[in-house]
């Protein structure tokens, strides 16, 4: 994966996922998956239970064909991952994780390349429709 930047001097600089990169990403979407499942079983509310547990399975799909598709391309696999857990004891709590994972869900513009990277974006856009569906149904009482 590669984009592209011309400087102002006319030469094209390449910007590549590295391995550090890619590691970096599944460790974010797996902290995303576990704080979604430990908000799921924490929860006392039957339809916020229910919906994390449509988006727990969403994203469990949707991350598993993005790191398939990704792993694909570079024909690399990744190597020692360890990432935490992170815990949202609050509706609130939740909802700025939901936001700041959709955040860094965009910052992935910079690494992805429009042409080259479409089937990721699109895998991508997937997730970021799930999540705004789960932060709608967070509205209604």
């Amino acid at each position: 994966m590669t984009i592209k930047i011309k400087n102002t001097k006319n030469k094209t600089l390449k910007r590549k996922l590295t391995n550090s990169s890619r590691s970096t990403i599944v460790k974010t979407f797996l902290e995303m998956l576990n704080t979604i499942k430990l908000y799921h079983w924490s929860t006392y509310s039957y339809s916020q239970h229910i919906a994390t547990d449509e988006l727990y399975h969403s994203l469990h799909k949707h991350i598993d064909m993005f790191v398939e598709i990704m792993l694909g391309k570079t024909k690399d696999r990744l190597k020692n991952i360890v990432f935490s857990t992170r815990s949202a004891n609050s509706k609130k709590t939740f909802i700025k994780e939901i936001v700041l994972f959709k955040e860094y869900l965009i910052s992935l513009n910079s690494v992805m390349d429009p042409v080259t990277d479409s089937d990721l974006y699109n895998v991508r856009d997937e997730i970021l429709g799930t999540l705004d569906k789960l932060l709608y149904l967070f509205e209604l009482n």
